[in-house]
């Protein structure tokens, strides 16, 4: 409140055309200078800036605190990251084919639930290192899912990377010290903020696959729906 008469305060015009506005309407000759117009649209336009801002501060936030299953650590900064390396000599490269991935996993990968205004980026094949004995070397596979018509840095957006019986090896990884067990399942959970956003991401291994999901400014609630739809 004290903001609203702060800024209604300023909005005051000149003693000379309040004194010339009196005597035009007494003489019954009143009209609007384009000096006197001007400053009336400045003054509600003010008065609408003051109510956009002041509805925020004495509003109280709607938004229900999260009282789900997963517990979140606090990143408090960015994960480590991790290099890798497979000699040349020694191993190959593979494409495969979404078929080839489910037959491997043992199963669809993929959440059964998904934020609202996330669509999943289309993948036909999956990138693959095999030592040349045909052992996996490198088998980290991914479900990308990004903002609908949005392309900035803090849009929503989630990732589901797998592999199999362990975690998946990714370019990142995250403190997750504090775990919940959910339908019998360890999940280690946490977040990291930045200037871009909030950073959710879980660790846990399910039916033999490993799991890391990422989640990028999407709520508690959601991210935590995700996980639940993976684990039955």
């Amino acid at each position: 409140m004290e903001q609203y008469k702060k800024m209604m305060s300023e909005i005051s015009p000149s003693k000379d055309l309040i004194e010339d506005t009196k005597n035009k309407m007494k003489g019954g000759d009143f009209k609007m200078s384009k000096k006197s117009i001007i400053i009336l649209a400045a003054a509600l336009v003010l008065i609408i800036a003051a109510g956009a801002i002041i509805i925020p501060n004495i509003t109280e936030n709607s938004e229900v605190p999260y009282d789900g299953p997963l517990v979140f650590q606090d990143g408090a900064g960015a994960g480590a990251m991790q290099k890798l390396f497979f000699d040349p000599a020694t191993t190959h490269e593979e494409m495969w084919t979404e078929a080839q991935v489910f037959s491997y996993l043992g199963s669809d990968f993929r959440p059964s639930f998904v934020p609202a205004g996330l669509s999943i980026s289309p993948q036909s094949e999956y990138f693959i290192i095999l030592t040349n004995d045909g052992t996996m070397a490198y088998g980290v596979f991914g479900a990308y899912y990004f903002e609908d018509g949005n392309e900035e840095m803090d849009a929503k957006r989630l990732s589901i990377a797998v592999s199999k019986d362990a975690l998946p090896i990714t370019c990142t990884i995250y403190p997750t010290d504090k775990s919940a067990e959910i339908n019998g399942v360890s999940v280690k959970a946490g977040s990291v903020t930045n200037e871009f956003g909030t950073k959710l991401y879980a660790d846990f291994i399910y039916n033999g696959i490993g799991y890391t999901v990422t989640g990028d400014n999407l709520s508690e609630k959601d991210f935590s729906d995700v996980v639940l739809s993976i684990i039955k």
